[in-house]
C-alpha cells in the first residue's frame, strides 16, 4: 500500500529468495496481483532443475496461466547462481527460444559489511560477464531484445 500511495509503479511481483512461489503464498500472491491490477509475476521455473523450488514454481506458473496473469516463458540461471561464468552464460544465451526469457544474475560490488552472498566474488564477475563484448556481441547475434518488466 505505501509503494502505490507513494506512486510508484508496480511493474511485477517478486519475493525475496523466491519465497513468493510457496504454497498458500502464491495463492495471496495471485490475489494482490489482481486487487492492484499488476499483470506480472516472476516465476522461477526452470526447466532442468528439480527439488522444492522447481515443483513450486512449476505449481506457481499453473496458477498464473489460471488467472490470467503473465510470466516469463522460460526462466534461466538458478543452475548457475554461484559460478555463472562466460561458457555457461553462452550456452544459455544460445539456447533462448522465442518469447519472454529471463536471465538470472547478481552483479554487484563487494559490500564488505555485508553478509557472504554479498561478499561474494562472483557477483563482481557477473558484472565483468554483462559488460563482455563477446557476451553483448552474442546477444546482438541470437537477436535477442533485453527488456524489463516495465516494457512488457
Amino acid at each position: 500500500n505505501k509503494a502505490i500511495s507513494s506512486g510508484l509503479k508496480i511493474t511485477h511481483i517478486n519475493g525475496h529468495n523466491h519465497m513468493h512461489i510457496f504454497p498458500k503464498v502464491i495463492d495471496v500472491v495471485v490475489k494482490l496481483a489482481k486487487k492492484y491490477n499488476v499483470k506480472h509475476v516472476r516465476i522461477p521455473f526452470e526447466h532442468v532443475t528439480s527439488g522444492l523450488i522447481h515443483d513450486f514454481s512449476k505449481t506457481a506458473k499453473i496458477k498464473m496461466i489460471q488467472n490470467k496473469l503473465k510470466t516469463t516463458d522460460a526462466f534461466y540461471g538458478i543452475l548457475n547462481m554461484h559460478d555463472m561464468n562466460f561458457d555457461k552464460m553462452s550456452i544459455i544465451l544460445k539456447s533462448i527460444k522465442n518469447g519472454i526469457n529471463e536471465l538470472m544474475v547478481h552483479p554487484a560490488y563487494i559490500d564488505k559489511n555485508g553478509d557472504s552472498f554479498h561478499q561474494s566474488r562472483q557477483r563482481e564477475e557477473e558484472i565483468k560477464l554483462l559488460k563482455n563484448n563477446k557476451i553483448k556481441q552474442l546477444i546482438k547475434k541470437q537477436n535477442i531484445n533485453l527488456t524489463n518488466f516495465l516494457q512488457l
